[in-house]
């Protein structure tokens, strides 16, 4: 029953439309400010290790010279592994 009516109510025409054309619900104060949040800390970060070692503030000298150290060790490791090919 359930399929029939997704099947009934299903437009291929949809599929065509360009996503910038689809309405899109204004962001809410929360997203706004998560956004404005990002855009200060400088988000997204593709290195994890990299930022936290930049941005978390309660890490000690020592604690932040280990992230360094495995940022760089995964930094290796990742221009060292073989390609994926498409």
């Amino acid at each position: 029953m359930r399929r029939e009516y997704e099947e009934s109510t299903y437009n291929e025409l949809w599929r065509t439309v360009p996503r910038s054309q689809l309405k899109r619900k204004p962001p809410t104060s929360e997203e706004k400010e998560a956004a404005a949040e990002s855009a200060t800390l400088g988000l997204p970060q593709e290195n994890l290790l990299y930022f936290l070692e930049k941005h978390a503030p309660k890490l000690d000298d020592w604690k932040r010279e280990l992230f360094a150290h495995r940022a760089h060790a995964w930094a290796v490791f990742l221009s060292a592994a073989p390609k994926r090919r498409s």
